[in-house]
Protein backbone atom coordinates (compact mmCIF):
# COMPACT_ATOMS: atom_id res chain seq x y z
CA UNK A 1 0.00 0.00 0.00
CA UNK A 2 1.31 3.64 -1.11
CA UNK A 3 1.70 6.42 2.09
CA UNK A 4 -0.45 8.84 0.59
CA UNK A 5 0.17 11.29 3.80
CA UNK A 6 2.00 14.93 3.09
CA UNK A 7 5.22 14.56 4.34
CA UNK A 8 4.88 18.51 4.56
CA UNK A 9 1.60 19.91 5.29
CA UNK A 10 2.74 23.38 5.85
CA UNK A 11 3.64 23.28 2.05
CA UNK A 12 0.43 21.53 0.63
CA UNK A 13 -1.97 24.17 3.01
CA UNK A 14 -0.06 27.30 1.69
CA UNK A 15 -0.01 25.42 -2.11
CA UNK A 16 -4.08 25.26 -1.48
CA UNK A 17 -4.72 28.74 -0.68
CA UNK A 18 -2.25 30.07 -3.84
CA UNK A 19 -4.81 28.42 -5.63
CA UNK A 20 -7.56 29.40 -4.20
CA UNK A 21 -6.37 33.06 -5.11
CA UNK A 22 -5.37 32.65 -8.58
CA UNK A 23 -9.07 30.84 -9.12
CA UNK A 24 -10.56 33.33 -7.14
CA UNK A 25 -9.07 36.23 -9.20
CA UNK A 26 -9.53 34.32 -12.63
CA UNK A 27 -11.87 35.99 -14.81
CA UNK A 28 -12.36 39.19 -12.58
CA UNK A 29 -10.24 41.60 -15.50
CA UNK A 30 -11.09 39.88 -18.62
CA UNK A 31 -14.10 41.18 -20.14
CA UNK A 32 -16.97 38.52 -20.86
CA UNK A 33 -16.34 36.15 -24.09
CA UNK A 34 -18.31 37.65 -27.03
CA UNK A 35 -21.16 35.18 -28.34
CA UNK A 36 -20.00 32.65 -30.95
CA UNK A 37 -20.92 34.30 -34.28
CA UNK A 38 -23.61 32.59 -36.24
CA UNK A 39 -23.26 30.53 -38.85
CA UNK A 40 -23.72 31.95 -42.43
CA UNK A 41 -26.51 31.75 -44.11
CA UNK A 42 -25.67 30.83 -48.03
CA UNK A 43 -25.90 33.21 -50.05
CA UNK A 44 -28.55 33.49 -53.50
CA UNK A 45 -25.57 32.92 -55.64
CA UNK A 46 -24.53 29.69 -54.00
CA UNK A 47 -27.84 28.59 -54.30
CA UNK A 48 -28.23 29.05 -58.13
CA UNK A 49 -24.89 27.57 -58.36
CA UNK A 50 -26.05 24.22 -56.94
CA UNK A 51 -29.64 24.46 -58.37
CA UNK A 52 -26.99 24.70 -61.45
CA UNK A 53 -25.25 21.64 -60.67
CA UNK A 54 -28.38 19.54 -60.60
CA UNK A 55 -29.17 20.38 -64.18
CA UNK A 56 -26.17 19.65 -64.96
CA UNK A 57 -26.20 16.48 -63.71
CA UNK A 58 -29.48 15.91 -65.05
CA UNK A 59 -28.25 16.86 -68.70
CA UNK A 60 -25.61 14.31 -67.83
CA UNK A 61 -27.79 11.74 -66.81
CA UNK A 62 -30.58 12.31 -70.30
CA UNK A 63 -26.74 12.10 -72.74
CA UNK A 64 -25.59 8.88 -70.96
CA UNK A 65 -29.19 7.24 -71.62
CA UNK A 66 -29.22 8.78 -75.39
CA UNK A 67 -25.73 6.89 -75.68
CA UNK A 68 -25.98 3.92 -74.00
CA UNK A 69 -29.32 2.62 -75.52
CA UNK A 70 -27.95 2.24 -79.49
CA UNK A 71 -25.05 0.39 -77.84
CA UNK A 72 -27.26 -2.07 -76.18
CA UNK A 73 -27.77 -4.30 -78.27
CA UNK A 74 -23.70 -4.60 -78.88
CA UNK A 75 -23.49 -5.70 -75.83
CA UNK A 76 -20.78 -8.30 -75.41
CA UNK A 77 -21.92 -10.12 -72.22
CA UNK A 78 -23.75 -12.72 -71.00
CA UNK A 79 -27.60 -13.23 -71.63
CA UNK A 80 -28.07 -12.48 -67.24
CA UNK A 81 -26.06 -9.52 -67.24
CA UNK A 82 -27.05 -8.01 -70.85
CA UNK A 83 -30.87 -8.48 -69.51
CA UNK A 84 -30.39 -6.82 -66.01
CA UNK A 85 -29.07 -3.68 -68.09
CA UNK A 86 -31.71 -3.74 -70.70
CA UNK A 87 -34.13 -3.12 -67.41
CA UNK A 88 -31.57 -0.70 -65.50
CA UNK A 89 -31.58 1.89 -68.66
CA UNK A 90 -35.59 0.80 -68.97
CA UNK A 91 -36.28 2.00 -65.82
CA UNK A 92 -34.21 4.83 -65.66
CA UNK A 93 -35.58 5.91 -68.81
CA UNK A 94 -39.18 4.87 -69.00
CA UNK A 95 -38.51 3.67 -72.41
CA UNK A 96 -40.87 0.52 -72.76
CA UNK A 97 -39.46 0.37 -76.48
CA UNK A 98 -36.71 -1.60 -74.24
CA UNK A 99 -38.69 -3.99 -73.15
CA UNK A 100 -39.22 -6.56 -75.85
CA UNK A 101 -35.55 -6.90 -76.25
CA UNK A 102 -34.64 -7.41 -72.92
CA UNK A 103 -37.61 -10.22 -72.44
CA UNK A 104 -35.96 -11.63 -76.19
CA UNK A 105 -32.82 -12.26 -74.17
CA UNK A 106 -34.31 -14.28 -71.26
CA UNK A 107 -34.90 -17.59 -73.45
CA UNK A 108 -30.38 -17.27 -73.92
CA UNK A 109 -30.39 -17.44 -69.58
CA UNK A 110 -28.87 -20.59 -68.71
CA UNK A 111 -30.15 -20.64 -65.30
CA UNK A 112 -33.52 -21.39 -64.75
CA UNK A 113 -33.74 -19.96 -61.90
CA UNK A 114 -32.56 -16.25 -63.17
CA UNK A 115 -34.10 -17.12 -66.28
CA UNK A 116 -37.91 -17.03 -64.42
CA UNK A 117 -36.50 -14.37 -61.91
CA UNK A 118 -36.22 -12.57 -65.33
CA UNK A 119 -39.18 -13.50 -67.03
CA UNK A 120 -40.95 -12.00 -63.87
CA UNK A 121 -39.86 -9.02 -64.23
CA UNK A 122 -40.72 -8.87 -67.06
CA UNK A 123 -44.34 -8.97 -66.43
CA UNK A 124 -43.63 -6.58 -63.06
CA UNK A 125 -42.65 -4.20 -65.93
CA UNK A 126 -45.85 -4.55 -68.00
CA UNK A 127 -48.01 -4.74 -65.18
CA UNK A 128 -46.69 -1.25 -63.97
CA UNK A 129 -47.87 0.59 -67.40
CA UNK A 130 -50.95 -1.55 -67.79
CA UNK A 131 -52.59 -3.24 -64.11
CA UNK A 132 -54.13 -6.43 -65.06
CA UNK A 133 -57.55 -6.23 -65.02
CA UNK A 134 -59.22 -7.97 -61.95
Amino acid sequence: MVDVTPTNSNQISSDDQELAKVLAGVGQDEPAPEPAPEPEQPAEEEISEEETETVDLDSIRIKALQDIKPLLGKLDLPPDEKFDIYIEVLRASNDMTLLPPAYDITPAIEDETKRGMDLLTVIREIDSLNPPEA
